[in-house]
């Protein structure tokens, strides 16, 4: 049977224009849900009322409760050490990461408050009673600028503060800084696995989760950014931490940590803002076999013993804590010449020189200048696998080339707390409410 010119125009047509809507369906899909997942509320648990408290942990503590500026009202818990009954003032703000709640930070306060520092943890909206709108890391923005200035005008705090997140807090501590870095004396920030800008979390999420084909990424990201300025009101760009890093002063200090293995942000996005800082001090510190916010987990005491020395630094202070016993770690301090690499690199040795005066950048070239070097399997941005190469051969002479012992990884932040056995009535509770005038 012969068949016409015009039945195989209407077949071409049909298959056509099927493809080009299931092709559309699924870039206007994926960018419409990417924009609505950034915007959609913590889901509810029956345990989700159910926390540990600083007296659990033998702290005493103030219960605060704060109002930002779009009348939310937030939580507090203000640990206020004392030596030879004289209060600190040193203050460190702590910030949770997307969705978490601010007991999953207790240890690690714990850690700063026995080294004599004010510690200030918030519950960002997520967790605001009445249940309200939240997103990622731009309405968390006058979460963080509302608990910073119920801080500063009610802990002691003549030396300074100090602004350290975790993930999404990390990354909101980088946004923030440079609006509050004069009036609020901002010593030094401290972020833990942050990301780099909020369209790179939607474009790494999309290729990673969507399973699109690479060249309808980018399209399906446009959707996302378009819809989310139309229905929601704000740009994505205005969550660009790597952009704002920028923006602070060369006096304020810099500390990076970044897990290896981080498959939430990846490890190029902690990087990212430790070259873009102007920072005359920096440190980054690259902690190996593990996961998103798994660094803490790695070793504690490490991790205070680290953090609290450069708390120490920024402060000048003569009376410095050396609670726990030296160790070698991976740390790229500002007079070391390090270089991570994304691709695997052949072994060879030469001399190499350190660096001026000048910060050391991070940076993804493929050669290794002759230096010794290690490798190691990560998670690039994209979502696919890189080798991070350190090297340096000061660092090989002085021990930083090995590992630190396996340790089991830890996915998420779910228990930021030793293991409590029991409850601990001790200390003292006081409620304090402001609100807005």
């Amino acid at each position: 049977m012969k068949l016409d010119y015009k039945f195989w125009v209407r077949i071409t047509g049909f298959i056509g224009g099927g493809t080009t809507l299931a092709v559309g369906g699924a870039v206007v899909g994926h960018g419409v849900y990417t924009a609505k997942y950034v915007n959609s509320q913590r889901k509810s648990y029956y345990t989700e009322k159910f926390h540990l408290t600083p007296e659990s942990l033998r702290m005493p503590y103030k219960n605060v409760t704060f109002a930002t500026e779009d009348g939310i009202n937030l939580n507090g818990w203000l640990l206020e050490p004392s030596t030879h009954g004289k209060a600190s003032q040193k203050l460190v703000i702590l910030m949770h990461p997307y969705n978490s709640h601010k007991s999953n930070l207790l240890a690690m306060a714990q850690g700063l408050w026995d080294h004599n520092y004010n510690v200030f943890l918030f519950d960002f909206r997520s967790w605001a009673e009445p249940r309200t709108e939240q997103s990622i890391g731009f309405l968390e923005q006058k979460d963080a600028l509302a608990a910073i200035n119920w801080a500063t005008k009610n802990v002691p705090c003549e030396k300074g503060i100090v602004l350290m997140g975790a993930s999404m807090g990390a990354s909101v501590s980088a946004v923030v800084a440079p609006k509050i870095e004069k009036v609020a004396n901002l010593k030094a920030i401290i972020l833990d696995c942050p990301f780099r800008s909020l369209e790179h979390i939607c474009r790494f999420s999309i290729r990673r989760y969507g399973h699109l084909p690479d060249f309808l990424v980018e399209p399906a990201v446009t959707v996302c950014r378009n819809f989310n300025n139309l229905w929601y009101g704000w740009e994505l760009s205005e969550v660009m931490p790597e952009e704002n890093i920028k923006k602070i002063s060369k006096d304020v200090q810099l500390f990076v940590i970044h897990a290896e293995n981080d498959a939430v942000c990846p490890l190029p996005h902690g990087k990212c803002i430790y070259n873009n800082s102007v920072a005359e001090k920096k440190s980054f510190w690259l902690v190996e076999q593990s996961d998103h916010c798994g660094c803490f987990f790695k070793d504690p005491k490490k991790y205070i013993k680290r953090v609290a020395r450069f708390l120490d630094d920024c402060f000048d202070d003569d009376n410095r804590s050396e609670k726990f016993p030296e160790t070698k770690e991976t740390v790229f301090e500002e007079n070391q010449n390090v270089i991570i690499n994304p691709s695997p690199v052949s072994s060879s040795s030469s001399s190499s020189s350190s660096s001026s005066s000048s910060p050391p950048q991070i940076n993804t070239d493929d050669s290794n200048n002759g230096n010794v070097t290690e490798t190691a399997t990560i998670l690039s941005e994209d979502g696919s696998t890189m080798t991070s190469s350190t090297t340096n051969e000061n660092i090989q002479n002085n021990g930083w080339s090995s590992y630190v012992p396996s340790a089991p990884s830890v996915s998420g932040i779910t228990g930021y707390l030793p293991n409590i056995t029991g409850y601990f009535s001790s200390g003292e509770q006081v409620k304090i409410k402001e609100t807005k005038n």
